[in-house]
């Protein structure tokens, strides 16, 4: 029955409800906004967000950022998301660069993570979605049911992003003058040569990646971090080489989502995790576009170039022992992740449209969901009719069966046995035993034969039944 309701239950919209919100904590995740002078420490997060598959090739590693959120306005340390004009762009390229599946068991935060250059987004179950801005989309589902949507990219380029007003240059906050001579310290004639001075101050001033950096004071974040302790996570690396950009006269914007992701190797897709959770920069090139830059790349390379599990294993000192017991582990999660990932993906997809047109291919007529509706209504009905009818028949049958074994431990009782309420056949064949020999012991043992074959067994024989009365 449930194979059947499963192809012909109409696909239904349920997209007018929202979506809950995200919970921010200090374990490794994604976040709407950056906080990182707050977080003392991180804690790692195993937790999946989603898995993603590619139709064709694969992107290098240090290709797969899934942005989801575009963060521009600062007060120093803390970055929050502003309102300005949608992203506009000319495509160089009209065939994909990448295509790719995401499937979400749940989605929480509604955000639709994506790579650079997303040219289209196709969402399953025509939930409701929308661009929010600069190619950020948001999707509207029910929080608590599975979701799914395809994606490609292009090369393209930014046409209008929003420079000419000032909001990815503005600075709202005091700056120290220590700071300032830092920043007059890696000015330079071009764009390239002063990011290139960014890169070499980070890779050559010893500065760490940990996820317990202490907390920072808002007031002196900038000068504490680039200048004296020079310790923190992503989160800090954004914050303030977003800042220093500025400073240098680089239109810059902070972006949240997920870098990286474990490769399935068994099923071909990547599962992203709550500790695959990355804060990183772009910047304005007027030839390009927007540039992706990530200041933890030049500090701490194997966090793009390794799993993050790997990744924070390697940090936290882990012993080769239970290193390779945890790869043992991952290798078997993986294979039952592989087999739940295919049966999954087919059902996400099986959406209203991949309805009609198996209905269409199978007997050639073009279906309604109200036609659907009626017939599964019709089914159930029948299929409710069918299995009363039968489970009565097969419930006077054990009912006369068991009437039977009743009547049968009266008769023991008579011939001086002790018999309980509670003996079963089995307890009462041990009785007969001790108690009964020769042919009556060889009729009384084919009654218990018989009784245990027609109340154990799926359906009644109604010759056998006779043959209990008897």
């Amino acid at each position: 029955m449930t194979v059947p309701l499963f192809f012909i239950f109409p696909r239904l919209n349920f997209s007018f409800l929202n979506m809950a919100g995200v919970n921010e904590n200090a374990q490794t995740g994604f976040s709407k906004e950056l906080r990182p002078g707050e977080i003392a420490k991180l804690t790692k997060n195993s937790e999946q967000v989603f898995r993603a598959a590619f139709q064709s090739k694969l992107p290098p590693r240090d290709e797969l950022y899934w942005r989801g959120e575009i963060l521009t306005l600062s007060d120093g340390v803390n970055w929050r998301r502003a309102k300005y004009s949608r992203k506009k762009f000319h495509v160089l390229d009209d065939e994909p660069e990448y295509e790719y599946n995401v499937f979400f068991n749940e989605i929480g935060s509604g955000f639709l993570f994506n790579l650079a250059n997303v040219n289209n987004v196709e969402v399953a179950n025509k939930v409701h979605y929308s661009e929010t801005h600069q190619g950020i989309y948001v999707a509207f589902p029910l929080s608590s049911i599975p979701f799914a949507y395809q994606a490609y990219t292009s090369k393209v380029i930014d046409i209008n992003p929003g420079v000419e007003d000032k909001i990815f240059l503005r600075l709202d906050f005091p700056i120290s003058p220590e700071v300032k001579e830092l920043a007059s310290k890696l000015q330079a004639p071009t764009l390239e040569e002063k990011i290139s001075n960014i890169s070499n101050y980070l890779q050559n001033e010893n500065f760490v990646y940990s996820l317990e950096p202490g907390t920072y004071a808002n007031k002196f974040f900038l000068k504490e971090f680039l200048l004296n302790r020079r310790v923190g996570f992503c989160g800090h690396y954004a914050s303030a080489v977003g800042s220093l950009m500025r400073l240098l006269g680089i239109p810059s914007r902070v972006i949240m989502g997920f870098q990286g992701g474990a490769f399935n190797e068994y099923g071909d897709f990547y599962s992203v995790r709550a500790m695959d959770a990355h804060s990183w920069l772009e910047y304005w090139n007027p030839d390009e576009g927007w540039v992706r830059y990530d200041p933890t790349s030049f500090v701490a390379p194997s966090r793009i170039s390794e799993d993050a599990f790997d990744f924070f294993n390697d940090a936290q000192g882990v012993t080769n022992e239970n290193r390779n017991r945890a790869n043992l582990l991952k290798n078997i999660f993986y294979r039952f992740e592989s087999a739940f990932f295919f049966i999954n993906s087919k059902f996400l997809n099986y959406d209203w449209d991949a309805q009609k047109d198996f209905f269409k291919e199978l007997i050639k007529v073009k279906v309604t969901k109200r036609a659907l509706g009626i017939v599964t209504v019709f089914f159930v009905f029948i299929s409710l009719a069918f299995y009363t009818i039968v489970a009565r028949r097969n419930v006077g049958k054990r009912d006369a069966v068991v009437m039977s074994f009743m009547k049968f431990k009266k008769k023991l009782e008579k011939k001086g046995l002790e018999i309980s309420d509670t003996d079963g056949p089995i307890d009462i064949l041990r009785k007969i035993d001790k108690n009964f020999t020769g042919s009556e012991l060889d009729e009384l043992r084919q009654f218990i034969d018989i009784y245990v074959k027609l109340r154990y067994q799926k359906s009644a024989d109604q010759s056998l039944i006779n043959q209990l009365k008897v």
